[in-house]
């Protein structure tokens, strides 16, 4: 134990906090998965929408975002999903104002997509009643829920419910509170591919690790300085003093020029603009540093697109930037070293001991 993790120790005797003692050991998690798989039938000949539309199986998709995150939180989770615990549903989910597509209205919304129905949001309140997730929860029969989907489907990346939820790429489900058992409710796009299921989950530990570190309006920040409808511009004077590891661990060159370390989902390292992740400008980067963690030495060299070999939607870069994820024992100032735990086990304190 290192002597600040001492100090915060003995606060934390003193105050009658209950912090990780900073030995804990690293452990794999396997939540149980209940997919929800929104795939109506569109003709009179019984075709469903992926089929009609040539979009992927999600028998396809799941064994090889399941494969990713095992590789990528080196063995640290690992799902449990079998067709047991697949629900499939034949109709459109119901929107937060009552609409819903038909298959006709839908089709016909797809040959121009400027006419999708606003406003969007899926009623997920819905779907949480109508397949009893809030009992299957507090029954421990699963942990989380992957729901797929289609474009203008509604569903958010990820949404956490229950009492004590928080932001998590969405604001959390309202008067969810009867639900003592906190879960996450992801959404995923069956038209797009296992990259975008990736990019969702990059998200997720995203915000909650920004609220573990109480960093969240920097995170805020990070993201509005690569966006132009921002004004006043967001420049570098907002990062000069990171106050946390979270926050030494977003630097990427336009907020900290020469102190780059990991960069956000959206903006490597050595990015100047959003999704710059074919970027091949070179930036000092203490990307290596972050496989030591929480030994930290400073270490640092020039990187570019080359370290992660490119790729236009950023599936390469994400599972690098996943790679670099503290994933360690022990704890540093009452905050464990494996960020993995708290993104998949939000059932367990954000703060303190887990």
């Amino acid at each position: 134990m290192s002597l600040l993790d001492s100090i915060f120790a003995f606060f934390a005797r003193l105050f009658g906090l209950n912090l990780p003692s900073g030995d804990e050991p690293l452990q794999v998690v396997s939540p149980r998965v209940l997919v929800i798989n929104y795939d109506p039938v569109v003709d009179a000949q019984g075709t469903r929408l992926t089929e009609k539309m040539g979009w992927n199986r999600i028998d396809d998709l799941i064994p090889r975002f399941i494969a990713d995150m095992e590789e990528v939180s080196y063995g640290l989770v690992k799902y449990q999903y079998n067709g047991a615990n697949r629900i499939d549903v034949d109709e459109f989910p119901r929107k937060k104002d009552g609409f819903q597509y038909t298959a006709a209205s839908y089709l016909a919304m797809m040959q121009d997509p400027r006419t999708h129905h606003e406003p969007d949001g899926v009623d997920y309140w819905k779907i949480v009643d109508d397949h009893h997730l809030i009992d299957r929860v507090i029954g421990h029969q699963i942990d989380e829920v992957w729901l797929f989907g289609a474009p203008y489907f509604g569903f958010w990346e990820s949404h956490m419910v229950g009492k004590g939820a928080i932001w998590c790429n969405s604001s959390p489900l309202a008067n969810s509170d009867r639900c003592t058992r906190r879960f996450v409710m992801m959404g995923f796009n069956y038209e797009r591919g296992v990259p975008e299921m990736v990019h969702d989950m990059g998200h997720r530990m995203e915000s909650i690790m920004a609220y573990v570190y109480h960093s969240f309006n920097t995170l805020q920040n990070a993201y509005n300085s690569v966006n132009p409808n921002v004004r006043p511009p967001v420049g570098p004077e907002k990062f000069t003093n990171p106050k946390n590891d979270f926050e030494h661990f977003l630097l990427f060159e336009k907020i900290a020029p020469g102190r780059a370390e990991m960069g956000l989902l959206h903006t490597p390292p050595n990015a100047g603009k959003d999704y710059d992740w074919q970027n091949p400008n070179l930036a000092s980067s203490s990307c290596d540093d972050w496989l030591n963690f929480p030994d930290l030495r400073g270490t640092r060299r020039m990187i570019n697109a080359n370290e992660w070999g490119w790729g236009a939607d950023g599936y390469a870069f994400n599972k690098w930037w996943f790679g670099h994820a503290p994933h360690a024992k022990g704890s540093k100032n009452g905050i464990l070293n494996n960020w993995w735990d708290y993104t998949i086990r939000v059932d367990r304190p954000f703060r303190g001991r887990r």
